[in-house]
């Protein structure tokens, strides 16, 4: 699973990738509602690093994106605080460290943890709204998650 981002007659389209490697439909609906909302492409490849996260969690968790339950987001949580951050960051106390490849590694810092529940709500709210208008969902979806 990975994100794909490309250059389009000048405009840039940004996906979330399946292991088929083909777009996942819900983050694609929910990446067009960004992009037409002219959000920058900045925000809508930011978007979908963070729902990277939430779809790799349901994949190892064997979980579809519509069977997602308040309990499983306890379990999203502990398993982004054992998510060791790539990226260089400037800290200036001590950091929480997960093991990485037998090396200790930073953890994600709770602000990127925040970040990623917050995305995953959006894209749920956005859902939930496009399912009620069409009224094509099941009856879990027909209003905004309660989680």
């Amino acid at each position: 699973m990975h994100v794909h981002h490309a250059h389009h007659d000048g405009e840039r389209a940004v996906a979330l990738i399946d292991d088929a490697g083909e777009p996942i439909p819900v983050v694609s609906a929910f990446l067009r509602h960004l992009a037409a909302r002219d959000c920058s492409p900045h925000t809508q490849l930011a978007y979908a690093y963070d729902l990277l996260h939430f779809f790799r969690f349901l994949a190892r968790h064997d979980l579809a994106y519509h069977d997602v339950t308040p309990p499983h987001t306890l379990a999203l949580l502990d398993d982004l605080r054992a998510v060791p951050s790539r990226r260089p960051a400037q800290r200036l106390g001590l950091a929480a460290c997960v093991i990485d490849g037998g090396q200790p590694a930073p953890r994600l810092a709770a602000a990127t943890v925040n970040r990623i529940f917050a995305a995953v709500w959006a894209l749920s709210w956005s859902s939930a709204r496009r399912c009620t208008r069409a009224r094509r969902c099941s009856s879990s979806w027909t209003s905004t998650p309660s989680w």
